[in-house]
């Protein structure tokens, strides 16, 4: 017996170390979680505007331009939970932290990222930052501790192969380090489709446990007399013009009822008439160009008047 295991353990170590080669390996490929984490981390000390959010933000709000030392910790498809565990997780070590914007997209408020078609992008959060899933530990999940499983061992190997041969590899959800290029187009066709893919995510259930966050966050910055400010960022017309009224109304009067219980202003940009077609890369995202002007309305409308006494 033990020979028939000596002999089964030298089959698999080969394989065990090819693994573990792999998972090394794919912990060193930069990531848009890993990337701002870093800058985050080097940053903090000097940090006085954080802002928030999914992919709306972070393609739309360009914190070097802001007039205050500022940052993003916006990413792609980000919920509330995470947002607001984030800002919960830095808090204290931010001395000069004096805002949080936090931005509520069409979908945010009814919104998980666990029930959604990148729920993968959850075992970063657990990876990177330490942060607990949006049901909490939720029991052994493994893509909270391999790369591996998180990238998916097809997409893991293809990942490993290109840092050995020296490729820049971009996985299939196009993660990689600092990359904020939304993908798509400026049409009736794009957003109605993106329209269907936030409302298919979209569940009033989860509204109370986002709410719950929200409440939870505005306490720990109110103890701290960090001031809050929500949003909404400008989308093009073939976006909302697309949307569910009910869905919107829903999330109008929520949005409204948390800021009023955080003593916090909310500024409705969706439809802001400013911003033309050349200002979105795609029906729902701004480009450069739009990020420029809607980082300086951001500016004067928030930052310059939300700071003056802080």
């Amino acid at each position: 017996m033990r020979r028939l295991f000596l002999k089964a353990f030298l089959l698999l170590l080969p394989f065990a170390v090819i693994l573990g080669i792999i998972e090394v390996r794919l912990r060193q490929i930069p990531n848009s979680y890993a990337a701002t984490k870093t800058e985050l981390d080097k940053k903090q000390a000097e940090i006085e505007v954080l802002v928030t959010g999914a992919s709306h933000a972070m393609n739309g709000v360009t914190p070097e331009a802001l007039s205050r030392p500022a940052f993003n910790i916006a990413n792609g498809s980000q919920s509330l939970h995470y947002d607001t565990e984030l800002v919960m997780k830095y808090a204290d070590s931010m001395p000069k932290l004096k805002l949080v914007v936090f931005a509520i997209s069409y979908h945010s408020l009814e919104y998980k990222l666990s029930n959604s078609i990148e729920r993968w992008r959850s075992g970063f959060y657990r990876q990177v930052y330490g942060i607990p899933g949006e049901d909490g530990d939720g029991g052994f999940q493994l893509t909270d501790y391999s790369y591996i499983a998180l990238y998916t061992p097809k997409e893991a190997f293809r990942q490993a192969l290109g840092s050995v041969t020296g490729v820049n590899v971009v996985n299939a959800s196009g993660e990689t380090a600092g990359d904020k290029t939304a993908m798509g187009e400026v049409s009736d066709d794009f957003g109605r489709r993106r329209v269907q893919l936030h409302e298919t995510q979209m569940r009033p259930l989860d509204i109370a446990a986002n709410v719950s966050a929200l409440e939870r966050a505005c306490t720990r910055l109110e103890q701290k007399n960090v001031a809050v400010v929500f949003i909404t960022i400008p989308a093009h017309r073939t976006y909302y013009q697309r949307i569910n009224q009910d869905n919107y109304q829903r999330m109008q009067e929520t949005t409204k009822t948390i800021a009023g219980k955080c003593h916090a202003p909310y500024l409705n940009y969706l439809y802001d008439q400013r911003f033309a077609d050349d200002d979105f890369v795609n029906s729902d995202h701004l480009n450069e160009k739009g990020a420029a002007k809607f980082t300086k309305v951001l500016d004067e409308d928030v930052v310059k008047k939300y700071l003056v006494d802080r």
